[in-house]
């Protein structure tokens, strides 16, 4: 196996590094790159408006059944049903969004 060469110019102009062990063999060099070529390393692009949409249902059907669970061991069985009819109409859109 021919040995390893990291050349930076190269890289940045898009080329890629040759083969799979430079990402290991070259791990430093290539974070402080990227850090600087793309502000960090962890990607924090955008989502797809469909995929963040059944994200958001999902976290807030959680939260609904939490507070549901705790209003019923409160007994406050007025907040139960309001909560019991948002679950209901988190769901509907959950599985609309879901399907489309």
């Amino acid at each position: 196996m021919p040995p390893l060469r990291f050349h930076s110019g190269r890289f940045k102009e898009g080329r890629p590094l040759g083969c799979p062990d430079c990402y290991q063999t070259f791990a430093e060099a290539l974070e402080g790159l990227l850090k600087t070529m793309h502000k960090g390393t962890r990607h924090v692009g955008k989502v797809p408006e469909s995929l963040r949409q059944t994200r958001d249902l999902s976290d807030r059907l959680t939260l609904l059944q939490k507070k549901l669970s705790k209003a019923i061991e409160d007994e406050d069985f007025e907040e139960a049903a309001i909560l019991r009819d948002e679950i209901k109409q988190t769901t509907a859109r959950l599985t609309n969004a879901a399907t489309t």
